[in-house]
């Protein structure tokens, strides 16, 4: 109650302090801050403004970070206003002329951290930064240089028109670029997610449905969201409650405990890129009741979505399941925050996963995968038991992939002829009740490719390996 007749200026921290100065040096007449303008010890208050903190970074004019001090070598006093000198002499670029024949170019060279630094920052690895970042409009670093960022531009002060295009070039793919040299805002995100699979190499319509979709940038932002760390774990949907509220105007959709309806079958398909350990599985998952099927049930761990990772390929995804129902219970008022359970009734092909030995395939994707939520033994292999394996489609095989053409090949490379789907634990027989436990993708045993190395081996993953697109049986489960 204290803070509410005044602050004491003095007794803030120095990041509080200049941040104050900031604000009126620019002549903005009201700052938020979280730690001050939340009562942390009231539930309620805390429920309700989690609640409009999307609203909040939305509509603020500036966001203001700290990068230099929320750095693990920062001093106890350190604040947006760093000493920069040594910084500078490391990082000041060296000049050099390239001559070749008739070519001559004078080049400056620059240190990679000039321009990466900040998305690789301890504060960028932090979980409730990353909406703050997404919603506001514009924001301002404060690391060893000013970065600033709005919705066209990422810049920094030496590169401040933005980074050059020659440096672009070097930044490999779609998004990784995302927060180096291309704004990291939800506008831009979204624009860029409808837009970019149609300049990839003139690729088909019918490829580029839903990767253009809005729903792949939900994809993105879980993707690197699942690589930052919360103070408490029970906060992971709380910390995307603002973004999630966003994405459900954009999609007109139902969000279900990090997943949207509309889009549930395909987002069903993440799977952990980086598994813990089976020694070690128990510290990855989440004490926020949040249900298995839900990439929210695991600590950070690299999540992927197989639709994403694979682009294009779901949209040739011939569909074996069918969505029943879907029910998850909140906790709280807030259909963005947190849950205390929910369940999945979906119907589909569903085989007893064969075998007591299951081996970790290190061949990549171009091979047949199965990845465990909860890992493997560190020799490579996990024992299985009361498992089963849901088909949810199938990729066809068809003749576009034995073809010569170099630019269908690149485009349909190896991924024709999969079966896909989840990996279950029965946890109740008498109601088919199950629980996720991860997810699968196995080359067709019929595959018609030249490369032998993508043929499955004798024994392996043949739980469908007689399946018939034209004639099999489906059973409804319940996932919890």
């Amino acid at each position: 109650m204290e803070l509410e007749d005044k602050i004491d200026v003095s007794t803030l921290n120095t990041v509080f302090r200049d941040a104050i100065e900031l604000c009126q040096h620019l002549g903005i007449d009201f700052l938020w801050i979280d730690r001050l303008c939340i009562v942390q010890d009231d539930p309620a208050d805390l429920a309700r403004e989690i609640a409009n903190m999307g609203y909040i970074y939305e509509d603020a004019l500036l966001n203001i970070g700290g990068v230099a001090a929320a750095s693990q070598s920062a001093r106890a006093d350190e604040g947006l206003f760093t000493d920069r000198s040594d910084y500078a002499r490391a990082n000041d670029p060296m000049c050099a002329r390239v001559w070749r024949n008739n070519y001559d170019q004078l080049c400056w060279i620059y240190q990679k951290s000039v321009y990466t630094s900040l998305n690789e920052s301890a504060m960028m690895l932090r979980g409730w930064i990353l909406q703050e970042r997404l919603l506001s409009p514009r924001s301002i670093y404060f690391d060893h240089q000013l970065h600033w960022e709005c919705s066209e531009l990422m810049a920094c002060e030496y590169f401040p028109e933005g980074v050059p295009r020659q440096v672009q070039q070097r930044l490999v793919g779609y998004p990784q670029r995302w927060g180096v040299d291309y704004p990291l805002k939800i506008t831009t995100l979204i624009l860029d997610a409808r837009s970019v699979a149609e300049q990839l190499l003139e690729t088909p319509v019918e490829l580029a449905t839903h990767w253009t979709s809005p729903y792949q940038a939900w994809m993105k932002v879980i993707e690197r969201y699942s690589r930052c760390y919360l103070t408490h774990e029970s906060d992971c949907l709380l910390a995307l409650s603002g973004l999630a509220k966003h994405f459900a105007r954009e999609f007109d959709d139902e969000y279900l405990a990090g997943l949207w309806r509309k889009d549930l079958l395909e987002e069903l398909l993440w799977y952990c890129d980086k598994p813990p350990s089976l020694l070690d599985s128990e510290k990855y998952l989440r004490n926020c009741n949040t249900p298995s099927w839900s990439w929210a049930s695991r600590r950070p761990s690299g999540i992927k979505f197989i639709s994403d990772e694979f682009y294009g390929v779901l949209a040739r995804f011939s569909r074996t399941a069918k969505l029943e129902e879907v029910t998850v219970i909140l906790n709280g008022d807030d259909p963005t925050g947190n849950v205390s359970s929910g369940e999945i009734r979906i119907c589909g092909p569903l085989r007893k996963t064969l075998g007591q030995i299951r081996e970790k395939y290190t061949e990549g994707p171009l091979y047949h995968c199965e990845w465990w939520d909860d890992g493997y033994y560190r020799s490579g292999y996990r024992v299985v038991s009361n498992n089963y394996h849901f088909l949810m489609g199938y990729i066809p095989y068809n003749d576009i992939a034995k073809t010569d053409d170099l630019d269908d090949r690149r485009i349909l490379p190896p991924y024709e002829g999969r079966r896909v789907g989840l990996i279950l634990e029965s946890v109740n027989s008498e109601t088919d009740v199950y629980r996720r436990v991860g997810v699968f993708m196995h080359v067709c045993h019929t595959w018609k490719g030249n490369d032998d190395y993508l043929k499955p081996r004798p024994g392996d993953c043949e739980e469908f390996k007689d399946f018939d697109p034209n004639n099999y049986e489906r059973q409804t489960i319940t996932i919890i």
